[in-house]
């Protein structure tokens, strides 16, 4: 594998997982094919596209789900943001809630709200 090849499989993981695996290595083949072989670094125009359009193509994946969840998930990150908020003057007192609530809120904005409120018997 050669410099340029690596640094343009680098570029194209700003695209979701599936569109690789199906577009990937026509993507490689097209971008590879019309550069200069002699060159170590991808020009920048073809640099930006590839992280712009693969951004793109992850909000437009994200956003093919019902519009309810994506609500369910703003409003719950919401409170959770609002409840570690509430925590921080006090963090002297309770610095275990106050971890818990932040650890709360990272799982929730990662899409783990399941595991964030899970309960442990």
């Amino acid at each position: 594998m050669t410099p340029l090849e690596r640094r343009y499989r680098r570029l194209m993981r700003a695209y979701p997982r599936s569109y690789r695996s199906a577009y990937g290595e026509e993507l490689l083949d097209i971008l590879l094919g019309h550069t200069d072989p002699a060159r170590t670094t991808p020009p920048l125009k073809e640099a930006a596209g590839l992280l712009v359009n693969g951004v793109r193509e992850r909000a437009w994946q994200a956003a093919r789900g019902p519009a309810w969840t994506d609500g369910l998930h703003l409003g719950v990150t919401a409170l959770s943001a609002a409840h570690l908020a509430t925590l921080l003057p006090y963090a002297a007192a309770v610095p275990g809630w106050l971890a818990l609530s932040a650890l709360t809120l990272a799982l929730v904005v990662l899409g783990r709200a399941r595991l964030a409120f899970r309960w442990r018997h």
